[in-house]
């Protein structure tokens, strides 16, 4: 979402709603087991222990924390906890001291001292009581910055980040999961308040500057900064900017068929140069807190006249130069404007999507970027991962390869030898196979994924994009884990964390579930079905079986992605966010008007289609049907080894864990055999209308009457786990998951009684 102007309503009720105000609590899963006792160098921490800290939001939430651990705290305590920052320990490291008559919790900075009441809660829960280890323990964190996704039901796009948007809950969770950078989003020109182009100004420029600077020092009193991904402007050719400066007209192009040209600013132009130079000053004096700038770069949101290729409308002044150059000039510009107000702000290059640029290794526009200008890449992308006889595209995030890619490894030497700042992008808890989720239970894929990312030896890593919104998961903990626990191997922190929440009764059947897990997502043979939000992947069991083909409009082209025919109901259609980036900057098109169909209603030629390739001949969506079986299978073996643990819980706090663990596996295994059963549905429905034979009408039925058993048994999931349900959402406007399901089952029922 390219600004919150559109969505107030919407973001005010998701960020005050109690459910979501619970999942962010990091408190919230807080138990003591009675049987918990200490072992051999431990203690408990027993007696009354008073909080020595100035830190105020440090020491309420230390308080809270010793009370559901059954810790008495007061003024007079005979202990001493006490917090504090100190200039012996560097920035986001801390130290534990522990002694059954004084705990003390050091941090080189206030990130560093919240990375400590992370790791001194982390010590004692994963003892299952107010138990810790004897002596003095330090960490320090692998990459000074890391930075996540919005919180789940918070805002995270500009302008709106006064409390009612983004409260304060939402820093506590950061804190907590040692996340010190939040990722803001969204259009520039929010902020524009420009002699240099006032045509460009926004009348409550100055109120959103003010808005921005209280959040930003909201966020520091817990050790968190902004990150801010700036969308650059897009402009009808008519602009009053261009009428009145037509020099700072840039390329030019139309971004779907029909569209008049949307226009950026010309990357070459003094004027625009000074433009940003204003607005950044502006920013950056407004918010001193901000850590730095994500500046896509290829494909979308700082746009420039060399993002797309082969425009309509040229640059004049910028079409003779290659795409590098146009893009060092601008960030030596930008760069020397944040350094400027902020020495130690980051300016951050991202070339996210380069298909057709002439060089898509990324190599040239890394050694052509001004010095100290980082290079942001992802972990996986632009792989082609051979797998059991096909090769997979990884095109974009990947909850299956756990990197890197090749061609990250080509960027990352590079940045290393060349000492430019590497930040990392990947993703902790799913990937484009499955973005509906908070997180896919795959924690051995997860966390070797974050090694992955470790060993790349990043300035920053960015954990997640923002699809769902950062729900306080066990995957996000990976995070921690991999910037901190580096003494830790991954099977003892799975083990421990395991132990936490479920119980020692329960581990062996929790970690063997997460196993499964972590090899069915090994199974999935494409990033999407078909694309992104659209099909099986996505909808899940809601997914509906189309038994016809859709009836084609005069002279109306075949398309992978299903347009919008009468046939298909309205509960399977919806508006999403993220097609702003097709429209003019300020557009309420992609809000308010334009809804998309989201079934895949027919099965296309081949496989290609979805990214893949393969051995041989054949269409290849035998494949397909093949590895969704496989997954289905192992994600079905996770979902029964959770059922399994259920009798060896002990408290009812580790029951509740367990039935919101099982309850997602249960729905991420319903999905897969959604997956499954629409290609095989699909392909026998190509076969019947290509040869008549009834065979393959009698296959359709029996796959029809097992999608409606398996949706009927997605309601309840739902009903639970009302979190997992798509209308909860913030990135579109999506029908109910139950809504969906009964039009599925209304359409399935008529076609069998057909």
């Amino acid at each position: 979402m390219h600004n919150s102007l559109f969505i107030r309503d919407l973001l005010q009720r998701t960020n005050a709603d109690p459910l979501r105000l619970d999942r962010r609590n990091p408190h919230r899963a807080i138990a003591v087991d009675p049987l918990a006792k200490p072992a051999a160098n431990e203690f408990a921490v027993a007696g009354s222990w008073r909080i020595e800290c100035t830190a105020v939001e440090v020491a309420e939430d230390i308080r809270d924390f010793c009370a559901r651990m059954g810790i008495r705290t007061g003024i007079d305590g005979e202990h001493a906890l006490a917090l504090r920052v100190t200039d012996e320990l560097a920035a986001r490291a801390c130290r534990l001291s522990c002694d059954p008559s004084v705990i003390t919790v050091e941090g080189g900075d206030l990130a560093g001292l919240w990375a400590g009441v992370a790791w001194l809660e982390w010590e004692m829960r994963t003892r299952r009581g107010a138990i810790l280890p004897a002596g003095a323990f330090t960490r320090q964190a692998a990459w000074p910055v890391q930075i996540s996704q919005g919180p789940w039901g918070g805002n995270y796009s500009v302008p709106d980040f006064s409390p009612e948007y983004l409260s304060d809950d939402a820093f506590r969770l950061y804190a907590h999961y040692d996340v010190n950078s939040m990722m803001i989003y969204g259009d520039l020109l929010c902020y524009a308040n420009s002699a240099v182009l006032p045509e460009l100004n926004f009348p409550a420029a100055a109120t959103n500057l003010a808005i921005l600077r209280d959040a930003a020092k909201r966020a520091a009193r817990y050790g968190v900064q902004f990150s801010y991904c700036v969308v650059g402007p897009k402009l009808r050719a008519e602009h009053p900017v261009f009428l009145a400066h037509p020099e700072v007209k840039g390329a030019g192009t139309s971004l779907y068929p029909g569209q008049e040209p949307v226009h950026v600013l010309c990357a070459s132009s003094p004027t625009v140069h000074r433009f940003y130079d204003e607005i950044f000053t502006q920013l950056f004096t407004a918010a001193p807190e901000l850590a730095g700038l994500i500046l896509i770069v290829g494909g979308e949101s700082f746009y420039h006249c060399g993002m797309h290729v082969n425009p309509s409308h040229p640059c004049p002044r910028c079409r003779e130069k290659t795409r590098e150059t146009i893009i060092a000039d601008l960030l030596e510009q930008v760069q020397a404007s944040v350094r400027r107000v902020k020495p130690s702000a980051y300016v951050a290059a991202w070339a996210y999507n380069v298909w057709g640029w002439e060089h898509p290794e990324r190599l040239p526009l890394v050694r052509q970027l001004p010095e100290g200008v980082a290079i942001y890449h992802h972990i996986e992308k632009d792989q082609h991962l051979r797998k059991d006889g096909y090769t997979k595209v990884i095109w974009d995030y990947s909850i299956d390869f756990t990197g890197p890619s090749d061609n990250m490894r080509e960027v990352a030497a590079l940045a290393h030898e060349t000492e430019r700042p590497l930040f990392v992008k990947t993703e902790t808890g799913i990937g484009l196979e499955a973005i509906q989720y908070p997180y896919l239970p795959a924690m051995q894929r997860l966390a070797d994924k974050w090694q992955r990312v470790r060993e790349l030896a990043p300035a920053g890593v960015q954990q997640s994009w923002l699809f769902y919104g950062m729900f306080g998961s066990r995957a996000e903990e990976l995070g921690l884990w991999a910037a901190y626990g580096g003494d830790m191997e991954r099977d003892d922190f799975l083990r421990r964390m395991a132990t936490r929440d479920f119980g020692p009764d329960a581990v062996e059947a929790v970690l063997a579930s997460w196993a499964c897990m972590s090899r069915a997502v090994g199974h999935i043979p494409c990033l999407s079905l078909p694309m992104y939000y659209i099909g099986p992947s996505f909808l899940g069991p809601c997914h509906p079986l189309v038994p016809e083909k859709r009836r084609q409009d005069a002279g109306e082209v075949q398309l992978l992605t299903p347009s919008q025919g009468a046939e298909v109901p309205e509960e399977f259609h919806a508006i999403l966010f993220y097609l702003q980036e097709l429209e003019e900057t300020f557009s309420r098109r992609q809000t308010d008007e334009m809804k998309t169909c989201l079934v895949m209603d027919q099965l296309p030629d081949t496989a290609a289609t979805v990214f893949m390739s393969w051995e041989g001949g054949g269409d290849g969506w035998d494949i397909v049907i093949r590895e969704y079986a496989r997954a289905t299978a192992e994600a079905e073996a996770a979902w029964r080894h959770l059922q399994q643990a259920e009798p060896h819980t002990r408290t009812a706090q580790d029951k509740q864990n367990l039935r919101e663990e099982t309850l997602l596996t249960e729905l991420i295994y319903r999905t897969f055999a959604t997956c499954e059963r629409t290609v095989r549905f699909l392909f026998a429905r190509r076969n019947y209308e290509q040869t008549g034979n009834p065979t393959c009408r009698e296959e359709m039925r029996q796959l029809a009457a097992l999608e409606r058993e398996n949706a009927l048994a997605a309601l309840p999931i739902y009903r639970e786990s009302p979190w997992l349900d798509l209308a909860e959402r913030t990135d579109g406007k999506f029908t109910p998951c139950a809504e969906m399901i009964a039009a599925k089952v209304r359409w399935i029922d008529a076609f069998l009684e057909g």
